[in-house]
């Protein structure tokens, strides 16, 4: 019974000079140094432990500190992994770089020729500076909060990217197709006024050829007027048909390009949807 007694007073001496040996850390660590301090400290309280027990069959009071320094430990591990992530949002968020980045995207920068090569340089370089001001942690402690930033970015590029070719590739297919129509247009004008040319020096032709014959004359000055009259009306029908088929065209691209332009709409509000969340993300853990 004494022997009972003393052991549970020696394992909660024990504890307590591990738990003191563990307030002494100040997280975020490496895990690396988070592990080598748990293991000096659980060190240190056994060797008290073993050598002031008395008949501990088993070890059994021991196995019970052993368990409940392993169980804090898994407890350490993960409140260093939270702070860990949030040390690394907070050294992210304020570096230089990616200050830069976001100006450059939100003034549109990237959206000249090579803009996407730049954005990469860009981009490359926010991650150097990120892994040179965590120098100290491993790639696998500070590489998921790399990865959500940098996929977010990458994803905003993907879609600026994409707005701007489907948007350049819009306005040259409306260029070509009003191009198309008015060479359209320009080529059966050329064809109406040279066939109306040829029939005319026709009837020229005829006149000079009946030079003594006054009635045959006015006969053919009459057709050449009757014939003149015919083409303006047909004329002015043809390009009244041109140009009614001009507008229907017109009203096509532009309703194809409305549609095209809420295409655009629809990705800005997921590209905002992601700025948005990365910005609550962010508040949120500033609250905590």
């Amino acid at each position: 019974m004494v022997a009972k007694i003393e052991n549970q007073r020696v394992k909660n001496e024990c504890m307590h000079m591990f738990h003191s040996k563990m307030k002494e850390l100040l997280l975020p660590l490496p895990s690396k140094l988070l592990d080598k301090h748990f293991t000096d400290a659980r060190w240190s309280a056994l060797e008290y432990m073993r050598t002031n027990t008395i008949k501990d069959i088993a070890n059994a009071v021991e196995r019970d500190a052993q368990m409940e320094m392993d169980l804090f430990q898994q407890q350490c591990q993960r409140a260093n992994e939270e702070k860990i992530e949030e040390h690394c949002r907070n050294i992210l968020d304020g570096m230089e770089s990616l200050c830069k980045l976001k100006a450059g995207s939100e003034n549109k920068e990237y959206e000249v020729l090579g803009g996407h090569r730049i954005f990469k340089r860009d981009v490359d370089n926010v991650r150097k500076e990120y892994e040179q001001a965590l120098l100290r942690y491993e790639q696998r402690e500070i590489g998921l909060v790399w990865r959500e930033k940098e996929e977010i970015a990458n994803a905003m590029e993907q879609m600026r990217v994409e707005m701007a070719e489907d948007n350049q590739k819009a306005l040259e297919r409306q260029k070509k197709d009003i191009d198309e129509q008015q060479l359209k247009l320009n080529a059966e004008r050329e064809r109406r006024d040279k066939e109306q040319e040829d029939k005319l020096t026709g009837f020229q032709n005829r006149i000079a050829a009946l030079e003594t014959n006054t009635e045959d004359q006015q006969k053919l000055l009459e057709q050449i007027q009757a014939l003149r009259e015919k083409d303006r009306r047909e004329h002015e029908e043809k390009t009244i048909e041109l140009e009614d088929m001009y507008i229907r065209e017109r009203k096509k691209r532009t309703e194809e390009n409305a549609k095209h332009q809420e295409k655009l709409r629809i990705e800005k509000e997921q590209r905002e949807g992601l700025e948005k969340k990365e910005r609550e993300r962010k508040d949120k853990s500033g609250e905590h």
